[in-house]
C-alpha cells in the first residue's frame, strides 16, 4: 500500500509539473514582452535604407508573436501616385527619373492578446532610372580558366554586385577590336603575345584592341583597378590601373605553352616597374599609357596599383606594393605618386611602413619578407559630404588575412610629404651599435632585423595613420585570401568587401557585406546568392557602380559578337520613358572654387534651371568655413566643401580653400 501511494503521488506530481509547464508556456507567449514583439518586427529595407524599386511583399506574421494580427497603413499626406497597400503588399510606382526619391512612412500595427504595438518603417522609392542612373556595376579583373591564369584584361557585369556575368564570352576584351587583332597571336593555350615587328606606337584610336598590354615586358598583365575622375577637369574620365606581368614568362622560370606558373622571389625582384594605364570617357575609345614607378627607387617590380582621390590637395594618390634593395627586399611595403591625370606622376614616396616588429614581435619568422600588399581605400560620406572618412582594406601578409583599417585623411598629416624620402636610411641605434647599412643588419637573428629595419624607415612613411578595426567574421579567412576591394551598393546603405579567394579556382571572388564600416565586427561573409556564369572566374581587379547608359555601351562594345558565347543573355537596363520635361534639375553656382583668408568672406550665387527658389546651403566642415545664403565665411585654416541644395533634387559643390 505504502508503495502504491507513493506511485500515486509521483505520478500526481509528473502530472501537475506538466500541466504547470504547458500553463508556463502557454503563458510565456501570451505574455511575450512588448519590446521583444517590438524588435522582432522588421522590414529589412527599412533597416539598410534601401531604396525600393519594386513591389514590396510586407511580413504577416513576427516569431515573437506568430499569432498576432498585423495591420498596415500609410502617414497622413502620403502621396497615392507612388504608394499605395493593397492586402499585404506595397505597390510602388516610381517618380519620374530625375525628380528624385519619394520617402514616406509606413505604420505597422500588431494586435496581440489584448496589446496594441506599434511601430514605423522609414522608406524611399528610387525614382525612375535615366542614363545617368547608378544601376549596375563593372568588373574589371585578369582571368581563371580550366585552372590556368588567363593574364589579359577581361569585363564582367552585374546589375546587383553579387552576381557577375562575363563579357566577351570570357575572352579578353582586346579580341573585341581590330586595330591589331592580326597581330595577337595565342601563346599556349590561354596566354597571347603581340606579333614581332608590331609598331605599338600607331595608335590609340579608341579600338579596344588597344587594351592589350604592348609595352610589357611579358605581355600580361594582371591586378587591374578602375577609378573615375573626382576633379571638376575630369569628372567623365575613367581609368584602369594594372601590374605588368606575366606569371608564366619564361624569364621567371615559367612556361606559357603549359601553363607553368615561375618563381614568385624572381618576379618580385627582377620584375617589371611599370604600370599599365588606360584611359576613356565612353568606355569605348581608349588611350594606352605605361609608367615607370619603381625604377627611381630600386623597386624589385611594382605590384597590384590602385589609386584615390585626395582632396586636401586636389589630385590623386597612386598606390602600390613592392621590395626594395634598399633593404636587401626584405619585405612589401606601400609606395605612392602624385597626379593630376595619370599622364604625369609626381616623385615616388613611401606610403607605409607597416609597424611590422611592434605588431608582431617574437611571432616574426625566417621569412621577414611578410608585410602589407594589396590594398584598396574607398571614401565613405558624411553628411553631405562625400569625403568624410577614407577606409581601406589590406592583406596582411602575417596572419594571411584581410583587415579593416581607416582614417581621416589620405596622407598622414604627421608627416611631410614633400620631404620624405623613400630611399633614405634614417640611421638606428641599438643596445650602443648603430645600424645604417645591409652589411650591419646580416648578422641579426630575424626578430632583431624587423626591429632595425622597421626604424630604418619609420620616419619616411606618409600613410601610418591608419586606425585598424577588428573584424573577426572577417579575418578568421586565412590563407589563400588577397586583393580585396571595395564599393558600396547603388540602391541601400550597405557596402560590399570583395576578396580573391584563390586557394579555389572555381570560386575565386567571394563577397563580404557590412552597414557600418566603422564598427568593429560588423562584416560579415555572404554565403549564397552570389557567383559568376558559367566556368568564368575573375582573379584579383576592382569593381565601380556604373550609370545605366555605361551598363548598355559596355553590352553594346563588348559583347556584341552573336557568334560569343556569354553563358547567358546580358540584358539592357531600360531607361525611364515618360515624359522627359520633367526629368531632370541642374544647378548653377557662379564659383566652383573659392580661396579666401580666414576671417574674409566671399558670397557665391546659385540657380536651379527650372527657376526654383528653395536652395539651401550648408559647409562640410564648419571648423574651416561656414555658409549662409551663398555667403562664404573662413573660420579656419583647410578646406572643405560647400553645397548648394534643391532637396533631394540637385546638389552643387564648391571647392573652398582658407588660407
Amino acid at each position: 500500500m505504502r508503495h502504491r501511494m507513493i506511485k500515486i503521488t509521483v505520478s500526481f506530481c509528473l502530472i501537475a509539473a506538466l500541466v504547470i509547464t504547458a500553463f508556463n508556456f502557454k503563458g510565456a507567449e501570451i505574455k511575450a514582452a512588448p519590446e521583444d514583439i517590438e524588435a522582432a518586427f522588421v522590414i529589412e529595407e527599412s533597416e539598410i535604407n534601401k531604396l525600393l524599386t519594386d513591389d514590396l511583399v510586407l511580413p504577416t506574421s513576427v516569431n515573437a508573436a506568430p499569432q498576432a494580427e498585423i495591420n498596415y497603413s500609410l502617414n497622413e499626406g502620403t502621396d497615392s501616385r507612388y504608394v499605395k497597400i493593397e492586402g499585404n503588399t506595397l505597390k510602388i510606382t516610381r517618380p519620374y527619373a530625375g525628380t528624385g526619391d519619394y520617402s514616406f512612412v509606413l505604420k505597422g500595427t500588431l494586435n496581440y492578446n489584448g496589446q496594441h504595438i506599434e511601430k514605423e518603417f522609414p522608406l524611399t522609392i528610387a525614382d525612375g532610372i535615366s542614363e545617368d542612373t547608378y544601376a549596375g556595376y563593372v568588373y574589371a579583373c585578369f582571368g581563371n580558366k580550366n585552372g590556368a591564369d588567363v593574364q589579359q584584361l577581361h569585363l564582367f557585369l552585374s546589375e546587383d554586385g553579387l552576381n557577375w556575368t562575363a563579357l566577351n564570352g570570357f575572352n579578353p576584351v582586346f579580341n573585341v577590336g581590330t586595330d591589331y587583332i592580326d597581330k595577337i597571336k595565342k601563346a599556349g593555350t590561354h596566354n597571347y603575345t603581340v606579333a614581332e615587328g608590331t609598331d605599338i606606337t600607331a595608335t590609340t584610336s579608341g579600338d579596344a584592341s588597344v587594351l592589350f598590354p604592348f609595352e610589357g615586358i611579358d605581355n600580361g598583365i594582371r591586378d587591374p583597378y578602375i577609378i573615375r575622375g573626382c576633379r571638376k577637369d575630369d569628372s567623365d574620365k575613367i581609368w584602369i590601373l594594372a601590374t605588368d606581368l606575366n606569371t608564366m614568362a619564361s624569364r621567371y622560370g615559367g612556361s606559357l605553352n603549359n601553363n607553368t606558373v615561375g618563381n614568385w622571389g624572381t618576379m618580385s625582384t627582377s620584375g617589371s616597374t611599370s604600370l599599365f594605364i588606360y584611359e576613356t570617357s565612353d568606355w569605348v575609345h581608349w588611350e594606352r599609357r605605361y609608367v615607370d614607378v619603381g625604377k627611381e627607387i630600386n623597386a624589385g617590380a611594382a605590384w597590384a596599383p590602385e589609386a584615390i582621390y585626395n582632396p586636401d590637395k586636389d589630385n590623386y594618390l597612386v598606390y602600390w606594393s613592392c621590395r626594395v634593395a634598399t633593404d636587401g627586399f626584405a619585405r612589401n611595403r606601400l609606395y605612392c605618386n602624385e597626379t593630376k591625370d595619370f599622364k604625369t606622376f609626381g616623385p615616388t614616396k613611401m606610403y607605409e611602413e607597416e609597424d611590422f616588429y611592434k605588431k608582431w614581435g617574437k611571432y616574426v619568422s625566417a621569412n621577414d619578407g611578410y608585410g602589407n600588399i594589396d590594398t584598396s581605400q574607398l571614401w565613405v560620406s558624411d553628411g553631405d559630404n562625400p569625403y568624410g572618412k577614407v577606409y581601406r582594406v589590406v592583406k596582411d601578409e602575417t596572419n594571411n588575412h584581410i583587415e579593416l583599417m581607416s582614417a581621416d585623411s589620405i596622407l598622414d598629416p604627421e608627416v611631410d610629404y614633400d620631404a620624405s624620402n623613400p630611399n633614405r636610411i634614417t640611421p638606428f641605434t641599438l643596445n650602443g651599435k648603430t645600424y645604417s647599412s645591409l652589411s650591419d643588419i646580416t648578422p641579426l637573428d630575424d626578430y632583431t632585423k624587423a626591429e632595425v629595419v622597421w626604424n630604418w624607415f619609420a620616419n619616411e612613411s606618409t600613410g601610418n595613420h591608419f586606425k585598424y578595426i577588428k573584424q573577426s567574421n572577417m579575418e578568421r579567412y586565412a590563407g589563400a585570401y588577397e586583393g580585396s576591394t571595395m564599393f558600396k551598393f547603388n540602391d541601400r546603405d550597405e557596402w560590399c568587401v570583395m576578396i580573391d579567394f584563390y586557394g579555389n579556382n572555381s570560386v575565386r571572388y567571394e563577397p563580404y557585406i557590412t552597414r557600418d564600416l566603422s564598427k568593429e565586427n560588423s562584416i560579415t561573409k555572404v554565403t549564397s546568392g552570389y557567383g559568376r556564369t558559367g566556368g568564368d572566374v575573375g582573379c584579383h581587379g576592382g569593381m565601380i557602380p556604373i550609370t545605366a547608359k555605361e551598363y548598355n555601351t559596355l553590352i553594346d562594345t563588348y559583347n556584341s559578337d552573336p557568334s560569343v558565347d556569354n553563358y547567358h543573355d546580358i540584358a539592357y537596363i531600360e531607361y525611364d520613358t515618360r515624359d522627359p520635361s520633367i526629368c531632370s534639375v541642374n544647378i548653377s553656382v557662379s564659383e566652383s572654387e573659392v580661396v579666401i583668408n580666414k576671417g574674409e568672406q566671399k558670397t557665391v550665387t546659385a540657380s536651379a534651371d527650372d527657376n526654383s527658389q528653395d536652395i539651401t546651403w550648408n559647409s562640410a566642415d564648419e571648423t574651416v568655413a561656414v555658409v549662409e545664403n551663398g555667403t562664404i565665411t573662413g573660420v579656419g585654416e583647410g578646406s572643405t566643401f560647400v553645397f548648394a541644395k534643391l532637396g533631394k533634387r540637385a546638389l552643387a559643390m564648391i571647392r573652398v580653400e582658407i588660407n
